[in-house]
């Protein structure tokens, strides 16, 4: 009984109490939910409406810490910020939002490595290709699965090839024979 009986009183004093959210407080509660709606999203959502929720939400906490280390630097009053200067909290949120969707977002968004094959580059086959199937060559110290672009063809071992494409992680190549004819 005597367990029961302290979280029931903690609870009838808080309701006693009411809970006065500070205007720190309250940016700083609108940047915790605007960051969790990242979380939230589906995984294949478009490209350019990643971390936007996430960036509004970091400019609402670091609104929050403004506004805390500027009423502890400045010395004042709450109601004042809270209710004459709050269109002010809004326009430096929408400013600081702004400023991290132009400039920080590019930098986390442009991330993805798109591998590409400079025309005509050169490789040289280690194994022999078949018509339609595929085979080894080493292209710049590395060994790549590769196809010859035209099905009909053979391409022998140790014959220089031309790189024309990738397609996933094999090589579409055309032996250096194929030109000289």
């Amino acid at each position: 009984m005597l367990l029961l009986s302290l979280p029931c009183s903690i609870l009838a004093n808080i309701a006693n109490y009411p809970i006065k959210i500070t205007p720190p407080g309250m940016w700083l509660i609108i940047g915790i939910v605007l960051s969790s709606i990242e979380l939230l999203l589906p995984q294949k959502i478009q490209r350019k409406f990643k971390l936007i929720p996430i960036i509004l939400g970091c400019s609402a906490i670091l609104e929050a810490l403004i506004l805390c280390g500027g009423s502890s630097l400045f010395r004042f009053d709450w109601r004042m910020v809270m209710y004459d200067e709050f269109e002010w909290q809004i326009f430096y949120w929408m400013g600081l939002s702004l400023a991290g969707v132009i400039w920080v977002r590019p930098t986390f968004t442009h991330w993805k490595n798109n591998f590409s094959i400079p025309q005509t580059v050169e490789a040289k086959t280690l194994t022999e290709i078949l018509p339609g199937e595929t085979g080894r060559v080493i292209y710049e110290g590395n060994y790549w699965q590769a196809c010859c672009q035209d099905k009909e063809l053979k391409v022998e071992a140790k014959q220089r090839v031309f790189i024309l494409g990738r397609e996933g992680n094999t090589l579409i190549i055309t032996p250096e024979s194929f030109f000289d004819s």
